[in-house]
C-alpha cells in the first residue's frame, strides 16, 4: 500500500444514488491530512480559460476563513467542536469490504484522490495546523467526521457543491444578536465574540429594556426575532434596524456616550443609557405628536428615522460640555424643534407623500441610506435646511 492509499472504517448511506454510485459515512484523523494531502484530496478550483473549456469550480481561497477556524480552534475556546462533516468525492469506484457480524458496516480503501465538495477552508486550516510538529502533537488524533462519494462525476460535484452553497440561508442578524448574548453569559464561549461585535450586547439589551420595561415611544414598537407575523403588523422596526442604529453611542471616533469598556451586559448603567434614549424620543413625541401616534404612516421611528436623529444626539454630545448626555439630548431636541418649522416638517416623515413633494426630494424616504442618514443629521444640526 502506497502513501496515497488509506482505509478507513466507514458505513454505507443508502439515499437515491445512481447505479455503481456509494455514499460512505467515515472520520479521519488530522494527522492524516498530513500525509502527501495535495495527492490524496484536490481543491478543484475554478479557472477561466478563453477560448478553451472552462476547468473547476471552487471558488478561491478565503485566507482569512482559514486563519479564523485556527483560532477558533487555537484560541476562542477551551473544547473547539466542528461537527459538520466534510464532503469528498472519488471520481472512481472505491473498494469496500462490507463486514459479515455488522450489515452496511466494513472497511473502506481509498485509493484515488478525493475532490472536496464541501469543507475546503477546515481542510486548509488543519493541513496548515499539522505542518507544525507541535500542533500536530497535540491535534493530531482530532477526528472529522468524513463523507465520501463513489463514482460520483465531476457534474455531480458541481451539483452538489451548488445546492450546499446557493441553498443555504445565512442567519438572521437579530436572531445573531440574541446568540450574542447567550454566549456573553459563559466564559467558555465568550471569547466567540469579537471586540467589535461587543457593542451589540449592551444595544441589544437596551432594545429589551425600551419595547418591555419602560412605558414611552418604543414600548412593544421594536419587532423581536420570535415575533410571529401578527405580532409584527402592529410594531414599526426591526430590532437588528433600531440596535444598528444605537451604534454610534457606542463605537466611532471622538467622544463616545455610552462607554463600555467596564461594563457587562447586566452592568448597571444599562438601564440609565435606556432611559436616555425614552427621554430623547419623548421629547421629539412632543414635536411631531402625529407622527408618533400614527407611526406606520411616518418614517420617523422606522430606520431613515432612527440612524438620522441617532446620529444626531452623538453629535451634540460630541460638543457639549464636559460630554454631558443631559445637555446632549436638550440641544438635539432644540435642534429637532426648529428644523420642525424648516425643511423638515411633518409632512417631510411622512411615509407617502405627493409627487410634486417627491420631485423635490423633500422627503425622509429619498435618504434611506447611511450618506442619506448622515445628511439628515447635519441638516438638523446646522438650522433644518435640508443641505
Amino acid at each position: 500500500m502506497s502513501d496515497l492509499d488509506f482505509s478507513l472504517p466507514a458505513l454505507i448511506i443508502r439515499q437515491r444514488e445512481q447505479k455503481k454510485q456509494k455514499i460512505y459515512l467515515t472520520t479521519i484523523k488530522a494527522s492524516e491530512l498530513s500525509v502527501r494531502p495535495d495527492e490524496r484530496f484536490i481543491v478543484d478550483y475554478y479557472e477561466r480559460h478563453p477560448g478553451l473549456k472552462d476547468t473547476g469550480y471552487q471558488r478561491t481561497l478565503n485566507k482569512n476563513a482559514v486563519e479564523r477556524i485556527k483560532n477558533f480552534v487555537l484560541q476562542e475556546t477551551n473544547n473547539p467542536l466542528l461537527p459538520t462533516a466534510i464532503l469528498a468525492n472519488s471520481r472512481y469506484a472505491l473498494d469496500f469490504k462490507e463486514s459479515k457480524e455488522c450489515k452496511n458496516f466494513g472497511i473502506l480503501h481509498v485509493n484515488t484522490p478525493l475532490y472536496i465538495i464541501d469543507g475546503q477552508h477546515r481542510f486548509e486550516a488543519w493541513k496548515s495546523m499539522m505542518d507544525s510538529p507541535t500542533l500536530k502533537e497535540e491535534w493530531g488524533n482530532y477526528e472529522f467526521p468524513l463523507i465520501i462519494l463513489s463514482n460520483f462525476k465531476e457534474y455531480q460535484e458541481i451539483e452538489q457543491f451548488y445546492v450546499i452553497n446557493s441553498r443555504q440561508k445565512k442567519i438572521k442578524t437579530d436572531l445573531a444578536q440574541r446568540h450574542l448574548l447567550e454566549l456573553a453569559k459563559r466564559e467558555e464561549t465568550s471569547n466567540l465574540i469579537s471586540k467589535k461585535d461587543r457593542w451589540q450586547l449592551f444595544a441589544t439589551k437596551i432594545v429589551d429594556i425600551l419595547n418591555e420595561q419602560i412605558e414611552g415611544v418604543w414600548n412593544n414598537k421594536i419587532i423581536l426575532p420570535s415575533d410571529k407575523p401578527d405580532e409584527r403588523k402592529i410594531k414599526i422596526i426591526t430590532q437588528s434596524s433600531f440596535v444598528s442604529s444605537l451604534k454610534p453611542f457606542f463605537v466611532g471616533k471622538g467622544f463616545i456616550m455610552f462607554d463600555t469598556s467596564t461594563e457587562t451586559p447586566n452592568g448597571s448603567k444599562l438601564e440609565s443609557w435606556a432611559k436616555f434614549i425614552a427621554i430623547y424620543w419623548g421629547n421629539i413625541e412632543i414635536i411631531y405628536p402625529n407622527a408618533i401616534k400614527n407611526f406606520r404612516d411616518y418614517s420617523l421611528m422606522k430606520t431613515v428615522g432612527t440612524f438620522s436623529l441617532h446620529l444626531l444626539l452623538q453629535k451634540e454630545f460630541s460638543r457639549s460640555d464636559n460630554n454631558n448626555i443631559n445637555e446632549a439630548i436638550k440641544m438635539a431636541v432644540k435642534d429637532i424643534d426648529k428644523a420642525s418649522q424648516m425643511d423638515f416638517n411633518e409632512l417631510f416623515w411622512k411615509s407617502n407623500v405627493p409627487s410634486s413633494i417627491k420631485d423635490q426630494g423633500k422627503y425622509a424616504g429619498a435618504y434611506s441610506n447611511s450618506a442619506g442618514h448622515n445628511r439628515l443629521a447635519a441638516s438638523i444640526l446646522t438650522g433644518g435646511n435640508l443641505i
